[in-house]
């Protein structure tokens, strides 16, 4: 075994630094001490010393021959020598990993004290995947006594992850104990041996570092030659890899406290709120840079002076000395934890209103002391104020303006019912009734004639055209009623066949195509048919008029498509006629508008009227050039229109 502790003359290299990405993550609890360590090296020199009684006994009882060769002082001066080697690397492997600034400085020492110690050129560190697998990964941690030569086994250990049992970290983690390999190149579970023609190195060995009953990192190490096991070695190894352990946990502790209070020097330097602290007696423990600029006092004249007497106005502080004492007595805060509004003190003596918070801060080892948070809310106030002065500005506006619109609204309806009413007395009943009063006494007289022919295709066609005079009396009839309401007569009826009823009675004229877009929604649904067959009707007639009075070459289409969701019944009449003005869409639902020279403007207007009073709606959709586009919108989600499969 190679115990020389001086230092070999080739230990100039530089180690690599060490970037623990995966790193090793402190605990909350502050770990083992320096004393806790030296408490375990007396019990090391104990057992020396229970060893050396051996020795002495065995010594004593020396034989003439072993007197003879000096056999036995040899051997008792080895053990002392090897015995004192040994204190010496635990003491320094205590003493540098203590002395170190972070765990990944503590780690760098320990390589360096035990390739010292062992005269072995190759230490390395690898740690615990971060996803907990059990996988060990390479730590960018090293101890090189020449890096030019084990250069390639840098490389392909940086380059090399161990599953659970795999190679030397995953045999150490596997196990929790140390392992030694003879030869690497001989090992068959030594996989970085077949990644290289010659990696350099031969014998090996690795021990656990535990932090608690966690492996916090296995640490290997490396020479040219094979190395037969060493059991003493690996017993010290085991008790370095303990003590060790309990040393980085301190460290990952201190660490995590430096970080916290850089973090909480961070937070406080760059939040939004002021932020002050103090002592039970009320005395300025804690100044932020945002109290400086908020209320124009250095840090240096804030720290030690009273909060009374620097930040609050004169007739406050009386409340807040006494609320002190009474907390200092136990009795219960009454403004902890608790957002409120109060006026603060400038340096100048200017008051101003803030937004305070205030924490108490108490643990065991530390008086009472208190946080304000503290947030200037000038602005607030200001913008609040202007707000409400809006909003009071606007409730009388609004109010004003309403009544003026509601009176507006109201002469408007009644005027237009009346004109309305007035067109259609004046020209529906001339224009149509009597019109449609010679056609049905005409279809009557044919019907009478033909009835002996017994030609069945004529008489359907009267039929037909008496059918079409009773649908044009019902015209007039809703005319006339359109400045009246009353209430559609409901039932439930079948969306497909009775689509197709109204599209089959349709006469299409020549040179348009209609069609229907199936499949049809296969339910029914509660509405009043004749009123929505005339919704459908104006629709396809409004869509028919405006694709003759296109120039285009194309064929005339119109399309209608009926579809069915959680909410709603959907009826589309679609056309590829020269589309509505843009300027228009506004106005095209509006009664007695209209953009033809015939007409009275009603079609879209009474089509309107049904399908709100089916609690609906109307939606008109064109682009100039490209058709027109009219939605019917029927709601499934009233009792009286909720549709059921058929």
């Amino acid at each position: 075994m190679l115990v020389n502790p001086q230092k070999p003359d080739n230990t100039d290299s530089v180690n690599t630094p060490y970037q623990m990405s995966n790193g090793l993550n402190p605990e909350s609890d502050s770990g083992a001490t320096i004393e806790e360590l030296q408490e375990a090296l007396a019990r090391s020199q104990q057992r020396e010393r229970e060893l050396k009684e051996v020795v002495d006994v065995l010594r004593r009882r020396r034989t003439p021959k072993t007197e003879k060769t000096g056999r036995g002082d040899r051997l008792y001066a080895e053990f002392l020598r090897q015995s004192d080697e040994r204190a010496r690397l635990i003491r320094e492997v205590a003493v540098a990993a203590h002395e170190a600034v972070s765990p990944d400085h503590a780690l760098r020492a320990v390589l360096e004290c035990i390739c010292t110690y062992t005269r072995w050129p190759v230490g390395h560190v690898h740690v615990p995947a971060a996803d907990n697998s059990g996988t060990m990964v390479p730590a960018q941690i090293w101890y090189l006594a020449d890096p030019d030569r084990y250069n390639v086994f840098r490389q392909v250990t940086n380059e090399t992850e161990f599953p659970p049992g795999v190679g030397l970290p995953g045999r150490v983690f596997t196990t929790g104990r140390p392992a030694w390999i003879t030869d690497v190149t001989r090992d068959s579970n030594f996989p970085r041996a077949r990644l290289a023609d010659d990696i350099g190195v031969r014998g090996a060995f690795g021990f656990p570092v535990f932090i608690g009953s966690r492996l916090e990192a296995v640490l290997e190490f490396f020479t040219d030659e094979p190395s037969p096991p060493d059991d003493d070695l690996l017993d010290i190894m085991t008790q370095v890899g303990v003590q060790f352990g309990a040393v980085l946990r301190r460290k990952h502790a201190e660490e995590a406290v430096r970080r916290s209070e850089t973090h909480m020097r961070q937070i406080l330097e760059n939040a939004l709120d002021a932020v002050i602290c103090i002592d039970s007696e009320g005395i300025i423990v804690e100044w932020t840079p945002r109290a400086e600029k908020l209320f124009g006092i250095s840090r240096h004249m804030a720290m030690g002076a009273e909060l009374a007497d620097t930040i609050i106005p004169e007739r406050y502080r009386d409340a807040h000395r006494n609320g002190l004492r009474r907390m200092q007595c136990g009795q219960p805060p009454k403004i902890l934890n608790t957002r409120i509004e109060i006026e603060a003190l400038r340096n100048t003596g200017e008051e101003f209103p803030v937004e305070l918070t205030i924490t108490m801060l108490r643990d065991r080892n530390t008086p009472m002391s208190f946080a304000a948070f503290v947030r200037d809310i000038t602005e607030r106030r200001m913008a609040e104020k202007q707000i409400q002065q809006l909003n009071d500005d606007l409730e009388e506006r609004v109010g004003r303006r309403t009544a003026e619109l509601r009176s507006a609204q109201q002469e408007l309806v009644e005027k237009e019912r009346l004109a309305v009413m007035g067109r259609l007395i004046a020209v529906v009943s001339h224009e149509l009734r009597s019109p449609l009063g010679t056609l049905r006494n005409v279809t009557f007289t044919l019907g009478e004639l033909m009835s002996h022919a017994g030609n069945d295709k004529t008489m359907s066609l009267l039929e037909r055209a008496d059918r079409s005079i009773t649908r044009c009396d019902g015209i007039i009839d809703e005319l006339l009623n359109f400045t009246r309401t009353s209430a559609p007569k409901r039932k439930a009826m079948p969306v497909d066949a009775w689509l197709m009823d109204v599209v089959r009675d349709y006469p299409v004229p020549d040179g348009i195509k209609l069609t229907i877009a199936s499949p049809l929604p296969t339910c029914r649904i509660r509405i009043d048919p004749e009123r929505m067959r005339r919704c459908l009707v104006n629709l396809i007639a409004n869509a028919a008029q405006a694709i003759e009075t296109t120039a285009s070459a194309s064929p005339g289409k119109i399309s209608i498509r009926a579809t069915i969701d959680d909410e709603s019944l959907m009826i589309r009449v679609a056309d590829n006629g020269p589309g509505i003005p843009e300027n228009q869409l506004g106005d095209i639902l509006k009664p007695l508008y209209s953009t033809r020279s015939n007409g009275f403007g009603l079609g879209l207007a009474i089509v309107k009227q049904i399908v709100e009073q089916h609690d609906g709606e109307l939606v008109v959709e064109s682009l100039p050039g490209s058709g027109a586009t009219v939605k019917m919108m029927l709601p499934l989600s009233r009792p009286e229109n909720v549709a059921t499969k058929s």
